[in-house]
């Protein structure tokens, strides 16, 4: 048991010396300053911090060295490592270099030793400076100048910083493009300045204007800069008032006057030129103006159109200082009236007369229209039976009118053509150069023959007549001239003998048409032949003025005879066309022939055989087809009846009767 307890006595003896000879370890080295804590530096000055480090261990100890802080980034420590035996001491040494971008200001930096798990401190303070600078600096910041004036300005530059550094020079501001400087780049050591001139133009507009000039150092820390104050004067102001409307309206070959002031509101005296834009009938009453300053003067826009002269215009007077850039413009516009005119109207610019001596009337309107009273003369050019019912001279007032007639009266001997008719009127005054108006009326004279040009036309050309007959045939007469007629009708020609008109004179109007029948009736020594005849239409006691000409055959067979008439029927409606069939194939052919002669000649009837009409003998004979024709439409009645077509039947009728 006390062999135990002697054990655990002497394991807690060695726990606990070597505790204790690890306890005697702390604080065996020691890092301290060896010199200056502080130091004040520009940037790119190098500062060193020296610190002492000592081994106190009774063993030998390796070391590792760095550094933090705000300066930590732009320091340096050697040696960064070192071994030291007991007892040993070793210097340290920090290197401090601001750099060009390090801001002024304070900055601290520790220097750390560590060793055998021990860390010591050693700490420093860093002031960096404000060692670049620049001052900008005037006797005149603020200029008076006139508009256009070259104004210079002085700024002085100074390098206020420790070091020789060039600054560059520049100006900011609403007027940088018109400025010039004397130097743009500087270069001065510590200390030293120099003068920097800015050369201003003045703009033409008076106002207060900034000018800035800056001067930047090329090392990035100094910056500095100057305004100036450019004050431009209303030396050269003017201005330019139209006494008058600026709009004038006024008539023709009248004057006007429209008065202009230009007033000199300006500093200083000043001359003017005066530029006019317009029509040639507008002048001024001068070309250059001197002013003294705040003095004013009138000048008059003189306007004289003449006669003719009508519309809008526009009139420009402008102001133009020899002092200053600055102009000024005056407008007027002008509405001219034309107030002296005249309107000559033919309501018929062209017609077709006859040379019969017959006189004709067409209308003439002459009209004022202008403004004012006028008298006009008035004149006719043309042939000698061509003339006016006006005087030689008309007055009429504005608007006023006057009515009249251009008489036409070719005779006989007038050769047929166009005539031109100048009528002209021109005012009685001084405007009759540019008041006047004028018309062509166009006459073209015909001859007799052309007046009353007849155009004769039959629908049948050649005719084949029987021997024991005769026909009607219509011919119409149409008056193709300018004149009502009244045609006398002769016939001529180998058929002359037995063919007749009636009537023989017929009046016709211009563009319409008259008929007039030619009856043919050979006679009782008539023989088969051929045969012209011409139909001639002419006034009393003129020429022939149209004519139309037929054949005429005679023929001693029936069957070959022209029909009268017989085209129009079968050209009519249905239920003609329907009746004719009826005619043809119920009645025979000599009653046909025997009622269109009647009802054409109204004459006695006459039957193509010679038979006579009261013959008894050859009765069912002669009218066969009329009987089967009345059964045949008693049929047709009662069909009708049955099938409610009354109405087609008495129109069947009516146009029977129509047609008979």
């Amino acid at each position: 048991m006390s062999n135990e307890k002697r054990g655990i006595k002497v394991i807690a003896l060695f726990f606990f010396l070597i505790v204790c000879s690890s306890l005697s370890g702390v604080g065996a080295f020691s890092l301290d300053a060896a010199g200056a804590t502080s130091a004040e530096l520009c940037p790119r000055d190098t500062g060193l911090f020296v610190s002492s480090l000592r081994n106190d261990n009774p063993e030998v100890m390796q070391f590792t060295l760095s550094r933090k802080g705000s300066a930590s980034g732009w320091s340096t420590t050697v040696p960064t490592g070192v071994v030291l035996g007991p007892g040993e001491q070793e210097a340290v040494y920090t290197y401090v270099t601001p750099t060009q971008g390090v801001l002024p200001g304070n900055y601290d930096l520790e220097v750390v030793a560590a060793g055998a798990g021990e860390v010591k401190t050693s700490s420093f303070g860093v002031r960096v400076k404000d060692c670049f600078g620049a001052a900008l600096g005037t006797a005149e910041p603020v200029r008076n100048a006139c508009p256009g004036q070259v104004v210079k300005f002085e700024a002085r530059l100074r390098n206020a910083g420790v070091y020789r550094e060039d600054f560059i020079v520049r100006v900011e501001g609403p007027l940088k493009e018109g400025v010039s400087l004397s130097d743009d780049v500087v270069s001065l050591a510590s200390g030293e300045a120099k003068t920097v001139f800015a050369y201003v133009v003045a703009p033409v507009v008076a106002n207060e204007y900034g000018v800035s000039v800056i001067a930047s150092g090329s090392s990035g820390r100094s910056v500095e800069s100057l305004n100036f104050v450019l004050k431009v004067q209303p030396c050269y102001d003017f201005r330019v008032e139209v006494e008058e409307k600026t709009a004038q309206e006024f008539c023709e070959a009248t004057s006007k006057v429209v008065p202009l002031k230009v007033v000199n509101v300006g500093t200083t005296t000043n001359t003017f030129d005066l530029r006019l834009g317009g029509p040639s009938w507008v002048v001024l009453d001068k070309n250059t103006l001197t002013l003294l300053a705040g003095q004013s003067t009138n000048l008059n826009i003189m306007m004289a159109p003449a006669f003719g002269v009508e519309g809008d215009f526009k009139v420009k007077v402008e102001v133009i200082p020899q002092r200053g850039d600055q102009k000024a413009v005056a407008e007027v516009a002008v509405r001219v009236r034309k107030c002296h005119d005249v309107a000559l109207q033919v309501l018929e610019k062209e017609v077709t007369v006859c040379n019969n001596g017959r006189e004709r009337s067409y209308p003439v309107v002459l009209k004022n229209t202008g403004t004012m009273e006028k008298k006009y003369l008035v004149t006719v050019t043309g042939p000698s039976w061509v003339s006016a019912d006006l005087p030689g001279m008309v007055e009429l007032g504005p608007g006023r009118e006057r009515n009249a007639s251009l008489r036409v009266n070719p005779g006989q001997s007038v050769q047929p053509g166009a005539y031109d008719i100048v009528l002209k009127v021109n005012a009685s005054d001084e405007s009759a150069v540019t008041v006047s108006d004028s018309a062509v009326f166009v006459v073209n004279a015909v001859d007799t023959k052309e007046c009353y040009k007849p155009l004769l036309e039959s629908q049948y050309e050649d005719l084949v007549v029987y021997l024991d007959s005769n026909v009607v045939v219509p011919v119409t007469v149409q008056n193709r001239g300018l004149e009502p007629a009244e045609y006398e009708l002769v016939v001529g020609g180998s058929a002359a003998t037995f063919v007749s008109l009636a009537p023989a004179v017929v009046s016709v109007d211009p563009g319409r048409t008259e008929t007039v029948y030619m009856y043919v009736a050979p006679g009782a020594g008539a023989r088969p032949g051929l045969f012209d005849v011409q139909v001639a239409a002419r006034l009393k006691d003129s020429t022939v003025l149209g004519a139309k000409s037929w054949r005429v055959r005679l023929t001693d067979v029936k069957e070959d005879a022209t029909v009268i008439g017989g085209a129009q029927a079968s050209e009519g409606s249905f239920w003609s066309r329907l009746k004719a069939l009826l005619k043809r194939w119920f009645v025979a052919p000599e009653i046909v022939e025997e009622v269109k002669l009647q009802a054409e000649n109204e004459s006695e009837p006459v039957v193509g055989n010679g038979a006579k009409e009261g013959s008894s003998s050859n009765f069912f004979e002669r009218y066969r087809y009329w009987i089967l024709g009345a059964i045949i439409f008693v049929l047709l009645i009662v069909i009708i009846v049955r099938t409610d077509a009354h109405k087609k039947v008495g129109d069947f009728f009516s146009e029977d009767d129509d047609d008979e």
